[in-house]
């Protein structure tokens, strides 16, 4: 054999190799990535409509433990001979606001005097420092001993408005 015959055979196992690969696939890939997506998506589909029916499931047994033997879950909205049900009551909160424009003057004015009878640049949360930077929880509105400005009208109860009232 010539030289140039063994070249031309090693060309051609070369050749060979390349078309089918240098291993043949043991398994035929043909899912692209369209069905792998779509495999993915009925997956966490299926996991989410089975934890909704579980939770449901969950929720009604546990509303039947709950609730008495004698008393039905739901009322009937058609049954005339139970009673209406209840309102809860909520408890009156007290007025910390002051009400009207007078009371809101003065309380703006007790503020400002506040704010000026404290040394320091932080009285409140809204204000700046001399650098320039937010108070916030560094104000003296903010920490628990010390300085207890007047920053914001909920401060303001009635009793300091009647007394302010009262100076005037």
């Amino acid at each position: 054999m010539s030289e140039r015959d063994e070249a031309e055979e090693r060309f051609q196992a070369w050749a060979a190799q390349q078309t089918t690969g240098p291993h043949p696939r043991k398994y035929n890939q043909t899912r692209r990535w369209e069905d792998r997506f779509l495999a993915v998506a009925a997956v966490v589909f299926s996991a989410l409509f089975w934890g909704a029916v579980l939770f449901g499931m969950v929720r009604c047994v546990g509303q039947a433990v709950a609730q008495p033997a004698a008393q039905p879950s739901v009322q009937n909205p058609f049954d005339r001979s139970a009673p209406p049900p209840r309102r809860r009551e909520t408890p009156e909160r007290p007025r910390a606001a002051p009400s009207g424009p007078f009371d809101a003057e003065i309380a703006k004015r007790l503020i400002a005097e506040s704010i000026a009878r404290y040394r320091g640049s932080c009285a409140c949360p809204y204000q700046h420092d001399r650098a320039g930077r937010s108070c916030g929880r560094r104000s003296a509105y903010n920490r628990p001993r010390g300085a207890k400005p007047l920053c914001f009208e909920a401060d303001v109860t009635s009793d300091i408005l009647a007394a302010a009232r009262s100076l005037r």
